[in-house]
């Protein structure tokens, strides 16, 4: 891409967890000389991307059903001279859809998650939302998704294939984390997502129970609505002694209680490629997780860690003994180095960033 390319990429700014990170490392990585952000009001995208150096810019959209904001945005994104814009999340994608003919930039989005349960429990609400947002996509110049099984997802609903390309997660890394960090007294486990339905807590809750580990204990890093529910179940399962709600934590927390914990636990009933498996990786704490999207590609067979179907309780309570009964043993950190080892070869931030950079390039050509 050359040098005279500039590229802004635009979120309504109260992403949290893996989509915010997503944002702010690659503009990172871009540099401040290509890319820059821009979200429609203040919040957790703006502060975590000036805290990384990156230059940000706020247009003030009252709520999310301003659209005297596009008036603004059309003039900023022109007078700007920006070679592409990258949108990330259903306001972004919808607000670009409303102008993307009346700009000189193209429109590349990322499609962090799967459109069709983003707006779960929303109600009838949620449906109108689910429908502008797949709508919102289906117009944008291009399509990154962060797993083949989304681009497949999205070719099912008529998207071509040449429109579409896959740009896996990526995060820096640092050197090879030590066995000397893990906690060996008592059997430590973290669980990083928000408190929503779709990330399997019950399912978490459930196999806990059935595997009946001697002596443990669990570190629930997010919040959501579900909390107290939550609260209570754990409760009435008789675990809540092992359980621990963190909420959400600053990353440098959440990087250090990871590193910490023997296992990682991922147990959604839905996922692209999360990030949040990359960030345990990072530190080389092997995982258990549920097999949606991409996530076999980060556990290519059993040696890297344990891939348990979805919604099965009995199969994710085996693979809990299991690692207990290696950790007890001393060689569960094995697997925490070949899945580190694995996940810096092939999904590091400056491919991830190379990678996008070659999707713009092939946009703008079109």
């Amino acid at each position: 891409m050359t040098h005279n390319k500039k590229v802004i990429h635009i979120n309504a700014g109260g992403e949290v967890g893996g989509g915010k990170t997503h944002i702010v490392s690659l503009v990172s990585s871009l540099g401040n000389d290509k890319a820059e952000v821009l979200v429609f009001e203040e919040g957790p995208v703006a502060v975590a991307a000036r805290d990384a150096g990156c230059r940000v810019h706020v247009l003030g959209q009252k709520s999310r059903y301003d659209v005297a904001v596009l008036k603004r945005l059309k003039k900023f994104l022109n007078e700007g001279a920006y070679s592409v814009v990258h949108t990330h999340g259903a306001r972004a994608n919808f607000m670009l859809s409303l102008i993307t003919g009346q700009l000189d930039a193209i429109w590349v989005t990322t499609v962090h998650s799967d459109p069709f349960l983003e707006f779960q429990e929303k109600g009838v609400a949620g449906k109108a939302f689910q429908q502008l947002n797949v709508r919102s996509i289906r117009r944008a110049d291009h399509i990154i998704t962060v797993s083949q099984a989304l681009e497949e997802q999205l070719h099912e609903i008529g998207v071509p294939d040449e429109k579409m390309t896959v740009v896996r997660n990526g995060i820096a890394f640092g050197s090879a984390p030590t066995a000397s960090s893990k906690k060996k007294s008592i059997f430590t486990m973290v669980h990083t997502a928000r408190l929503h339905p779709v990330k399997g807590h019950d399912l978490l809750f459930e196999s806990l129970k059935k595997a009946a580990l001697p002596e443990w204990r669990v570190y629930l890093v997010g919040d959501g609505e579900l909390r107290a529910e939550l609260e209570r179940e754990a409760a009435r399962l008789g675990i809540h002694r092992h359980v621990e709600f963190l909420g959400w934590l600053a990353p440098e927390d959440v990087q250090r209680t990871v590193r910490s914990a023997d296992v990682a636990l991922l147990t959604s009933y839905s996922e692209t490629f999360p990030l949040v498996l990359l960030e345990a990786a990072k530190e080389g704490t092997p995982f258990i997780a549920t097999d949606v999207g991409d996530v076999h590609v980060l556990l290519p067979d059993a040696r890297y860690g344990w891939l348990v179907p979805p919604k099965d309780a009995s199969a994710l309570a085996a693979a809990l003994q299991e690692a207990y009964s290696e950790w007890e043993a001393g060689t569960l950190q094995e697997k925490g180095t070949l899945v580190y080892e694995r996940t810096k070869q092939l999904f590091s931030l400056e491919q991830m960033a190379e990678n996008t950079l070659a999707v713009y390039e092939k946009a703008l050509k079109k």
